[in-house]
C-alpha cells in the first residue's frame, strides 16, 4: 500500500516539475509569475503535505480514488496553461511544434502514472466491515473538503486574469453597438448608468468599499478585432471606465463580443448548437462554418476550448447578463443518463415558449433533497419572477414550486 502513496507523490512531483519548467520558459524571475500559477503551485504543495500527514490511511481505496480524479483535473489544467502562457520580453520564444511535443511528452508520462495507480487500486478487495466503510467515507470527505473545494475556491476568480478588468453589458448587434459607442451621452445613460447591474468586486482594490460609481475615461488603447458571422474581421472601439472609489480602470465589452475570444458570439453559438442539438461531429461542424459563409474556424482545438469555456458558465448567468427575460413560466424535468457503472440524471429547466434552457444540472439522485439543492442554485442566479412547473407532476418538483412561490411572492 505504501508503494501507491509513493506513486501518487511521484506523480505530483512530475506535475510540479512541469509547472516549474513552464515558469522558467516564459518568465525572467519569479515575481513575474501570474497569480494563477502561484495558486496551482501552492495547491500541489498542500496535496503533498496532506498525503504525507495521512499515510496512516494508505490502505484505504477511497484515499486514492478522489485523489486520482483531482490529480487528473490538475494535470489537464496545467496542460492548458502551457498553451496559454506566452514568453515575456527577454525570454526566447520556442517553436510551437517543439513546445507541443514537449508538452505531450510530459503529460503523456503523467497520464500513464495515473492510469497505473488507478489500475492497481481497482484490483484491491472492497472493505466490508462497518469501521472500514466509515473510514472510507471520512477520507473521501476529507479529500473533497481539504483539497478539492479549497482549490476550486482559490481558482474561481483567477481563471481569467484579463476578465477581472472587464465588464460585459447587454448589446445585441454590432450595428447597435456602433451607434451606442459613438454617442457619449447615450452611452453614459444606457450603459454606465446601469453598470451596477453588471459589475463584480473582482478587479477592484481590497480597500474599495461601498456603492460602486464609475466615470468614462476614454477608449482602450487596443481595439477588439473579431471575426463576425459574415466571415470578415471587424474592429470595435472599447470604452473604458474608472471606479471613483479605488481608481481602477475597466473595459466595457458588449455581450456579442465574448471575453478573450477571436470570434463573434453568434459564430460560437451556431457551431455549438450544431454539435449539441443536431449531433454534428467536430469535423462536420468545422465544414459547416465554411459552407454557411461564417467565420472560418480552422482548428478542432478552438472548438474544444469553446465547449470547455461554455461549460464554466451557468445558463441563467449567461442569459441574464445578456439581458434576456424569462416568460414567467418554466418547465422542469429530469431524465436518466446511461453511463458505465453509474446511475446519473440530467435535471433541466426550460422556458416552453422559446425553448431556452435556463438551468441544467447533473446529479446522482432525483430525490427531494437533491432536486431542491439543484434548483436553489438556479434561484440564486435569476432576478425575475418564475413559476416552476414539472412535466410529470411529482412531489419533489411540486415542492420546488412552493419554494419558488415563497421566494418570489406568488
Amino acid at each position: 500500500m505504501a508503494s501507491e502513496v509513493d506513486n501518487v507523490l511521484r506523480t505530483l512531483t512530475t506535475l510540479e516539475k512541469a509547472l516549474d519548467r513552464l515558469g522558467r520558459l516564459n518568465y525572467l524571475e519569479r515575481k513575474q509569475y501570474p497569480q494563477i500559477f502561484l495558486a496551482v503551485e501552492e495547491s500541489l504543495n498542500e496535496v503533498k503535505v496532506w498525503i504525507t500527514e495521512n499515510r496512516l490511511f494508505s490502505s484505504l481505496k477511497m484515499m486514492y480514488q478522489p485523489l486520482i480524479v483531482f490529480i487528473k483535473t490538475l494535470s489537464d489544467f496545467i496542460c492548458q496553461l502551457w498553451d496559454t502562457f506566452k514568453p515575456k520580453n527577454g525570454k526566447k520564444h520556442i517553436d510551437r511544434t517543439r513546445k507541443s511535443k514537449e508538452r505531450q511528452s510530459i503529460f503523456k508520462s503523467i497520464n500513464t502514472m495515473i492510469l497505473n495507480i488507478d489500475k492497481s487500486i481497482n484490483s484491491w478487495k472492497e472493505s466490508k466491515s462497518i469501521i472500514a466503510i466509515e473510514l472510507e467515507k471520512g477520507v473521501a470527505e476529507a479529500v473533497d473538503g481539504t483539497i478539492v473545494k479549497k482549490f476550486i475556491d482559490r481558482l474561481k476568480n483567477l481563471v481569467s486574469q484579463r476578465g477581472e478588468k472587464t465588464y460585459v453589458f447587454p448589446c445585441k448587434s454590432a450595428e447597435e453597438y456602433s451607434l451606442l459607442v459613438g454617442d457619449k451621452s447615450r452611452f453614459l445613460s444606457e450603459v454606465v448608468g446601469n453598470l451596477c447591474n453588471y459589475t463584480h468586486s473582482t478587479g477592484h482594490k481590497p480597500s474599495c468599499n461601498g456603492a460602486k460609481k464609475y466615470t468614462l475615461c476614454g477608449l482602450r488603447k487596443n481595439p477588439r478585432k473579431t471575426v463576425m458571422k459574415t466571415g470578415k474581421q471587424e474592429t470595435f472601439e472599447i470604452r473604458m471606465v474608472r471606479c471613483e472609489n479605488c481608481g481602477q480602470k475597466f473595459s466595457l465589452l458588449p455581450s456579442f463580443l465574448p471575453r478573450e475570444k477571436n470570434f463573434d458570439i453568434d459564430v460560437i453559438g451556431n457551431l455549438c448548437r450544431n454539435m449539441f442539438l443536431f449531433q454534428l461531429s467536430t469535423r462536420g461542424a468545422l465544414a459547416n462554418t465554411a459552407l454557411m459563409g461564417e467565420g472560418r474556424v480552422k482548428s478542432k482545438q478552438t472548438i474544444f476550448n469553446w465547449i470547455r469555456w461554455m461549460g464554466t458558465h451557468h445558463p441563467a448567468t449567461l442569459l441574464t447578463t445578456a439581458g434576456v427575460e424569462g416568460s414567467g413560466y418554466l418547465q422542469e424535468d429530469e431524465g436518466f443518463e446511461k453511463e458505465p457503472n453509474l446511475r446519473t440524471y440530467s435535471v433541466v429547466m426550460v422556458d416552453p415558449q422559446n425553448l431556452l434552457v435556463w438551468h441544467a444540472d447533473y446529479v446522482d439522485h432525483v430525490d427531494e433533497k437533491t432536486l431542491c439543492s439543484s434548483f436553489q442554485k438556479f434561484l440564486e442566479r435569476v432576478g425575475f419572477n418564475i413559476l416552476g412547473v414539472t412535466k410529470d407532476k411529482w412531489k419533489p418538483s411540486t415542492y420546488i414550486s412552493h419554494v419558488e412561490d415563497s421566494i418570489f411572492g406568488f
